[in-house]
Order: C-alpha cells, then sequence, then structure tokens
C-alpha cells in the first residue's frame, strides 16, 4: 500500500507548477506571478489572524519577491512606455506597503494590496482572452496603473 508522505505532495505540485510554466505563454507567466503573490499575501493575512509572526514574515517575502523580482523585473521600458512606467512605480507602491502591512501587522494594508493585485490580474486575464494587447487595451491599463499608482 502507498503512504502519502508531505514529500511526495509538494513534488507533485512542484512539478504542476513546472508543467504549467513550461506550457504558458507570455500573458499566462504573468497571470501565474499574480496568483503567486494573491496567494502569499491571503497566507500573510491568514498567519497574522494566528499570530504566527515567522510564517507570516515568510509569506510577505514571498510576495514582495514576486512583485519586485516577478512582476517589475519583467517589465520593458522600452516596449511598454509610460504603461511600464506607470506599472513599475504601482509595484515599487505595492512592495512597499507589503513591508509596512508585514512590520505593523496591519491586515488593512495586506487586504489593500491583494485587492490591487486581483484587479490588475484580471487586466491581464481579459487582455489573454482577447489574444492580446490592442491600442486601446494598452491605453485602458496605463491609465488604471497611473490612478492606483497616484
Amino acid at each position: 500500500m502507498l503512504q502519502q508522505t508531505p514529500y511526495g505532495a509538494s513534488a507533485y505540485r512542484a512539478v504542476g507548477i513546472e508543467t504549467g510554466v513550461a506550457a504558458a505563454d507570455p500573458l499566462g507567466l504573468v497571470i501565474m506571478l499574480y496568483d503567486g503573490a494573491i496567494q502569499a499575501i491571503a497566507r500573510a493575512e491568514g498567519l497574522l489572524a494566528q499570530g504566527d509572526i515567522e510564517r507570516r514574515g515568510f509569506y510577505t517575502s514571498k510576495a514582495i519577491d514576486i512583485v519586485k523580482l516577478g512582476l517589475a523585473a519583467s517589465l520593458d521600458p522600452q516596449v511598454g512606455g509610460a504603461l511600464a512606467t506607470s506599472l513599475a512605480a504601482l509595484y515599487d507602491y505595492m512592495a512597499r506597503r507589503l513591508f509596512t502591512a508585514n512590520l505593523d501587522g496591519d491586515p488593512a494594508i495586506f487586504d489593500e494590496v491583494r485587492v490591487l493585485l486581483v484587479d490588475l490580474r484580471g487586466s491581464w486575464v481579459a487582455l489573454r482572452q482577447n489574444g492580446g494587447a490592442s491600442p486601446d487595451d494598452r491605453a485602458a491599463l496605463a491609465t488604471f496603473g497611473r490612478s492606483l499608482a497616484a
């Protein structure tokens, strides 16, 4: 009889993630980054409620890394122009807010950043469903990014 082990479950999840990354188109990869950041924040929020400071810090750091080293690092100002600049400012704001949320133990700040990420994720999902960004889509997303960063 096979025994279910935590290692087996985590190995299965890792294979699933690697397979998803290998099969994803560029917009799909961006959506996966948003999903990872949103999930990390949700875990940090749950751990805040439980009073687990150490693990809350781990998941907050994970969310910050995804925002800064994944989402922000993938921006290309030469290609994205004003949109990339707006998103870079917004991602920087989110990272700073997450740091503050963890430091202060403030659930409202975690929620603020999670909502921003969910909204932006929705925009990327819409772009993917429409087969890419039209000039109107890029302008709308740039305006959205600027309004949130202000």
